[in-house]
């Protein structure tokens, strides 16, 4: 049977490998725990650490799913669900109402979606330094700047639809773009 729920400090490891495996490393985690230790969730089969879902502030009493990872041996299981589950009641638990995730592509769109998640918005990588208004044509949320490259945020609800996706990217002369989820949680005393 799986049980989710916070993370014991005695699990920390298996979680840290588990972010490193499936992720991009275990900064994620070790940020999280330095920061809000409750909202990093484990999902334990038989004692063992399967699955781990961590995250990172948001704005004003928004918060991001920074990782969630289960170990590839238990996928299909349901298991994932169950911990993002179990890491939304966490999130409500702790005052924060609306929960934000950037995804690449691929199964975890249909992922968020099946779980509750609404596309709201694209983030598009450019090239350079954009300006506050952006490329023509799009609505731009926000920009931030960042060295050699921009992130450039476009108001969005088609989601994984592959035509809005190109013309987003076209739109920006972009090089990557991400489908921002986000689902409202409910508060909880």
């Amino acid at each position: 049977m799986i049980v989710c729920g916070r993370l014991a400090e005695v699990g920390l490891d298996a979680a840290r490998r588990l972010a490193v495996e499936y992720l991009h490393g275990a900064e994620g985690v070790d940020r999280c725990w330095a920061w809000r230790p409750d909202l990093v969730v484990s999902a334990l089969l038989g004692g063992q650490v399967v699955g781990v879902c961590f995250a990172s502030p948001g704005f004003g009493t928004g918060i991001v799913v920074d990782g969630i990872a289960v170990d590839g041996n238990f996928a299909g299981r349901g298991i994932g669900s169950k911990l993002l589950s179990a890491w939304e009641v966490a999130a409500g638990a702790a005052g924060f109402t609306e929960v934000t995730v950037g995804s690449a592509g691929g199964y975890v769109e249909h992922f968020y979606e099946k779980n509750g998640y609404r596309p709201v918005e694209y983030c598009v990588t450019v090239p350079g330094v954009v300006g506050v208004d952006g490329p023509g044509g799009v609505e731009i949320t926000r920009v931030r700047v960042y060295g050699d490259f921009s992130l450039v945020n476009i108001a969005s609800t088609n989601g994984r639809d592959p035509d809005a996706k190109a013309a987003a990217l076209a739109a920006c002369g972009g090089t990557h773009l991400s489908v921002i989820y986000a689902k409202s949680l409910s508060p909880m005393s």
